[in-house]
C-alpha cells in the first residue's frame, strides 16, 4: 500500500513538473519571438530613419561598351592543310556518357506552398512566370504606396512595408525560387515580375523590389532622378551598356531605362545585407514546358538531327543582361535539350578517338548553322547561351564558340577555354593525347586551337590573320 502511494505521488509530481516546464518553454518561445520581432522592427526603424537623411548627389556613368562587334572573319582563299599527326594509332579513344533519364518538371503547374499562418496573408496573386503558373499569398499591407518622391516619402514606404507579414511572403519566394532552380538573376526577375503584378505605379514597383531584395539578404538601393525612383543594384559581374554609379567601391547599375544624369541616393546598407548578385547560371531554370524541335542538317553525314529546346528558356535568356563571355561559356543547358543532343550526336562519335570526335563536332558547328553578325540580325550586340543557337536563324563567332565548347565539355569531357581576339572568338582544347597544330600555352599546358567559324578547318588550325595575335583567355567558371 505504501509503495502504491509513493508511485501515485511521484506521478502527480512529474505531471505538475512537466506542466511547469511546458509553461516555461511556451513563455520562453514567446520571449524569443518577441525579441526577434523587436529586433526586426528596430532594424527596419533604424534604416527608415537613415532614409530620411538628406541624400547625396552622384553623376551616373555611361555603361561599358561590349567587346568590339566582330566582322565576318575573312576565310582564306585556299584552306591550309590540316596539321600532320605523328602518332595517330596511339590517340586516346573517347568514352561517350550514356544517355540518361532526367527527373524534370515539364508541366506548367502552379507553385503553391502550404503556409502555417495563412490567415495572416489571405490575398492570393496568380500569374505566369514564363510558362510556369505561380500562386503566392500576400497581405494587403504589403501594398504600400509612395506618397511623396523625397526622402521622407521613401522612408514612410519602407516602414509601412516593414509592418506587413513580409516574412511569410519571403518564405514562399524562397520555396518558389528553389523549386524553379533560379540563380540570382532569376530571383530578381521573379521579384520584378511580381512587382509589376501588384503595383501599377513604377515608383512603387522599384521600392517594392528594393525592400524585398534587402530583406532576402541581397544588396540594392534606390535613387531619385527628377520625379522617378530608380532601382540600383550591384553585381559581381560587368553589365554592358547599362549606366551605373560608384558607391562604396561597387558599381550600382541603374535598372530602370532612364537617361544619364544626376542621381540622388544614399550610401548606407541595410542591416545584414551582404549578398552581391552573381549572374553565373549554374543550373538551367525550370520554367514550365514549352518545347519545340529544330531539325538540323549535319551536312557531312547528310543526316538530320531532331533537337528539342524550351522556348521558355530562350525567353529567359533573352531577358538576361549582356555580361562577361565567361558567364555564357560556363552556363548549363536544359536537361531535355542536353539529352536530345547526346542521343543525336552519340552515333556519329561512337568509337572515334579524341581528335576524330573533336573534328566531327567542329564540322557540325561550322556547317550546320548560318553565319550573320549580331548587328545584321538584331541591330545590337547579343551573346548566346548554348541552346540559343538552336532557336535563332543565324549565329556569329562567339555564339558558335560557346555552343561548340558546351558540346565538347558535355560529350567528350575535355577541358575547353575561349579565345578572345577582340574582333573574333574561338576556342582551344586540352587533349589527353599529344596533338600537333596551333596552340596556346597556359601554365605549361598546350591547348589546341579549334575555331568553329573557320569553315573546313580541323583542330589545330588558327585563322591566318590571328596567328600573331595574343588572345585573351576566357576561362569558364
Amino acid at each position: 500500500m505504501r509503495c502504491f502511494l509513493i508511485i501515485i505521488l511521484n506521478l502527480i509530481f512529474f505531471t505538475i513538473n512537466a506542466q511547469v516546464i511546458s509553461k516555461e518553454f511556451e513563455e520562453f518561445k514567446k520571449s524569443q519571438n518577441s525579441e526577434f520581432k523587436d529586433f526586426k522592427d528596430k532594424r527596419d526603424q533604424e534604416f527608415s530613419n537613415l532614409l530620411k537623411n538628406k541624400w547625396k548627389t552622384f553623376e551616373s556613368l555611361k555603361g561599358n561598351e561590349p567587346p568590339t562587334v566582330p566582322k565576318p572573319p575573312k576565310q582564306p582563299d585556299t584552306l591550309p592543310t590540316a596539321p600532320i599527326q605523328q602518332d595517330l594509332n596511339n590517340l586516346k579513344k573517347i568514352i561517350i556518357i550514356d544517355t540518361h533519364k532526367f527527373i524534370i518538371d515539364t508541366s506548367a503547374s502552379s507553385s503553391i506552398y502550404k503556409i502555417d499562418s495563412i490567415e495572416k496573408i489571405p490575398s492570393v496573386l496568380k500569374f505566369k512566370f514564363y510558362n510556369k503558373n505561380i500562386s503566392i499569398n500576400y497581405e494587403y499591407k504589403l501594398l504600400s504606396h509612395l506618397t511623396a518622391i523625397n526622402e521622407k516619402g521613401i522612408s514612410e514606404f519602407w516602414i509601412n512595408m516593414s509592418k506587413s507579414e513580409y516574412e511569410l511572403f519571403l518564405s514562399q519566394l524562397r520555396n518558389i525560387s528553389q523549386e524553379l532552380q533560379l540563380n540570382d538573376w532569376g530571383k530578381f526577375d521573379l521579384i520584378d515580375k511580381i512587382s509589376s503584378q501588384l503595383f501599377e505605379n513604377k515608383n512603387d514597383q522599384a521600392l517594392f523590389v528594393f525592400f524585398i531584395l534587402n530583406h532576402w539578404g541581397m544588396e540594392a538601393k534606390v535613387g531619385k532622378i527628377n520625379d522617378e525612383v530608380v532601382l540600383l543594384i550591384p553585381f559581381q559581374n560587368i553589365i554592358y551598356k547599362k549606366s551605373f554609379l560608384i558607391l562604396n567601391m561597387n558599381k550600382y547599375y541603374i535598372m530602370n531605362d532612364v537617361s544619364d544624369g544626376l542621381i540622388q541616393t544614399f550610401e548606407q546598407r541595410f542591416s545584414n545585407t551582404n549578398k552581391i548578385l552573381d549572374l553565373k547560371l549554374s543550373n538551367s531554370p525550370i520554367l514550365g514546358s514549352n518545347y519545340t524541335t529544330n531539325n538540323i542538317l549535319f551536312k557531312k553525314y547528310n543526316k538530320r538531327l531532331d533537337v528539342s529546346f524550351n522556348k521558355s528558356i530562350i525567353a529567359f535568356n533573352n531577358h538576361y543582361p549582356l555580361t562577361d563571355l565567361n558567364i555564357f561559356f560556363s552556363s548549363k543547358v536544359d536537361p531535355i535539350t542536353e539529352n536530345n543532343l547526346i542521343k543525336a550526336l552519340y552515333p556519329l562519335l561512337k568509337d572515334k578517338n579524341e581528335l576524330e570526335a573533336v573534328n566531327t563536332l567542329l564540322d557540325f558547328v561550322e556547317n550546320s548553322f548560318e553565319y550573320k553578325t549580331d548587328f545584321d540580325q538584331f541591330g545590337y550586340e547579343k551573346f548566346y547561351f548554348p541552346e540559343d543557337i538552336l532557336f535563332y536563324p543565324y549565329s556569329d563567332c562567339e555564339d558558335r564558340a560557346i555552343f561548340f565548347s558546351y558540346l565538347v565539355k558535355t560529350l567528350l569531357k575535355l577541358e575547353v577555354i575561349g579565345l578572345d581576339y577582340k574582333t573574333h572568338v574561338a576556342t582551344a582544347i586540352k587533349f589527353n593525347s599529344n596533338i600537333n597544330g596551333d596552340y596556346v600555352l597556359i601554365k605549361n599546358e598546350r591547348y589546341i586551337i579549334c575555331d568553329p567559324t573557320y569553315i573546313g578547318a580541323s583542330a589545330g588550325m588558327c585563322m591566318p590573320q590571328f596567328k600573331s595575335v595574343n588572345p585573351e583567355i576566357i576561362s569558364p567558371n
